[in-house]
């Protein structure tokens, strides 16, 4: 509480009147509480719950009624911290605690309620399959310290489904074996066909199943092969895609839009090196690369564009995240497509400036002169 600003103070303090008293949640506490500044504040106001109700400054079935507001589909993120304060709090239960006598029946009211409507229904299952592992261990630990509770075994039996949906990192070892067991690189292999499978399934265009994709090989490949390793096979994936005899321009932007995603895609803990950084680090090395392999060069300063904007958009307005998009577009990706190709500067040697050497490939492409190249066998339609 001494860590609030004076603003976060008021917010918190709207909230418990609207969620506890007879006032409820009003229009003017959802227009000056942002729902980034509700999501920080959740787990601060389950303690502050919490704590009222021990010393019976709210009785248990006012605390019941109030955490069911939570349960509406536009609160139901800010569960995802609030879970998250719920096993923490498990954790610190011991055998004299009493604690658990109200954390245990708060955690029946967002875990097992007694009716939701449907789009909250399946807002809940999406809480609970991030929350449950976490707080499965929390119950698990407070029903060793007090074995004869009958309220704690039906919260890990509403939790059990959601363990099997493995949304954190690790993989499972059965996965992890049928991936490096692939011919003829293990993970490398798995990650390169995973990606083909989703761009053909895209192209194909037809109502069959999407194939299987799980974000957890791509943190595997990442963890055993390193940032480095795992952007390369990314790139080389769309080398390979780009170099398809007939591909266009939109399918181009496709493959661009797998692969940005997959750099992006949000990770549990913070590694070492991530994907963003070592994309980063090659752009540094892009003069260098220009000298001998242009299109590749000009892949990445392309992905870095990209990657980059998206990030952006988190933070910057939606005009400016299209005005970024909109110039990335601007990009072509023929000069990937034409494999041999060289740009030379004025003596006749490799060029070294990627911004030049794209300068370059935009004025082919606007004067027409790009469609005689080599190394997609035939004209790409733009």
């Amino acid at each position: 509480m001494d860590q609030l600003s004076e603003h976060e103070n008021d917010l918190l303090g709207g909230w418990i009147r609207g969620l506890f008293e007879a006032e409820g949640i009003n229009d003017e506490l959802m227009s000056t509480c942002k729902p980034a500044e509700f999501h920080l504040l959740v787990a601060t106001l389950f303690d502050q719950s919490i704590k009222a109700c021990q010393t019976r400054t709210l009785t248990m079935e006012t605390l019941k009624g109030g955490f069911e507001y939570l349960l509406e589909p536009f609160l139901l993120p800010s569960l995802v911290a609030g879970l998250t304060w719920f096993a923490n709090a498990l954790w610190s239960v011991s055998s004299s605690s009493t604690l658990i006598d109200t954390l245990v029946p708060a955690l029946h009211a967002l875990l097992k309620p007694a009716s939701m409507s449907p789009d909250s229904a399946a807002m809940h299952s999406a809480v609970l399959a991030r929350a449950a592992e976490s707080l499965n261990e929390g119950l698990s630990h407070a029903q060793r310290q007090h074995k004869n509770r009958v309220d704690i075994p039906p919260l890990l039996e509403t939790l059990r489904p959601y363990l099997t949906n493995h949304r954190e990192k690790a993989a499972a070892l059965a996965e992890l074996e049928t991936w490096t067991r692939i011919q003829p690189s293990g993970l490398s292999t798995a990650m390169g066909n995973t990606i083909q499978n989703l761009i053909n399934w895209i192209f194909a265009n037809s109502n069959t199943p999407p194939p299987n994709y799980t974000h957890r090989l791509l943190l595997q490949t990442q963890r055993m092969l390193g940032a480095e390793t795992t952007l390369k096979i990314l790139i080389d994936e769309i080398m390979n895609q780009v170099n398809r005899h007939g591909i266009n321009a939109q399918e181009v932007d496709t493959i661009f839009d797998i692969i940005v995603t997959m750099i992006t895609a949000p990770q549990t803990s913070r590694p070492f090196l991530s994907m963003k950084d070592a994309l980063r680090i090659q752009l540094a090395e892009i003069n260098e690369l220009s000298k001998t392999d242009i299109p590749r060069a000009t892949i990445i300063v392309r992905l870095h564009r990209r990657v980059e904007a998206l990030v952006a958009a988190a933070t910057i307005t939606a005009t400016t995240a299209d005005m970024h998009a909109n110039n990335d577009m601007n990009l072509d990706m023929s000069t990937a497509g034409q494999g041999m190709m060289m740009l030379h500067d004025s003596q006749g040697m490799p060029a070294t400036d990627i911004d030049a050497v794209l300068a370059h490939t935009e004025g082919q492409i606007a004067s027409g002169d790009f469609m005689g190249g080599v190394g997609l066998g035939g004209s790409m339609d733009l």
